[in-house]
């Protein structure tokens, strides 16, 4: 009997926004009247990082842009 195949499981810590990407994207935040207008750019920088975006990366990303994951989600 075949067994099922093992669920695709991360370890968040892998997937935290290094610093570097961080500073780049409070950089770009700070052009902006509000914050919330650096997410397209900043998704960019994550896809970049990682390949994807991880969810505890756009977790991290919703409280330096001081919004919700549900809206950085809306804009995916």
């Amino acid at each position: 009997m075949a067994s099922s195949p093992k669920p695709n499981i991360y370890r968040e810590a892998d997937y935290q926004i290094p610093d570097s990407v961080l500073k780049k994207i409070q950089e770009i935040a700070a052009m902006y009247p509000e914050k919330n207008s650096a997410v397209l750019p900043a998704l960019h920088l994550i896809q970049d990082e990682f390949g994807w975006l991880p969810p505890a990366a756009v977790r991290q990303l919703a409280a330096v842009l001081e919004t919700t994951p549900n809206k950085l989600y809306a804009v995916i």
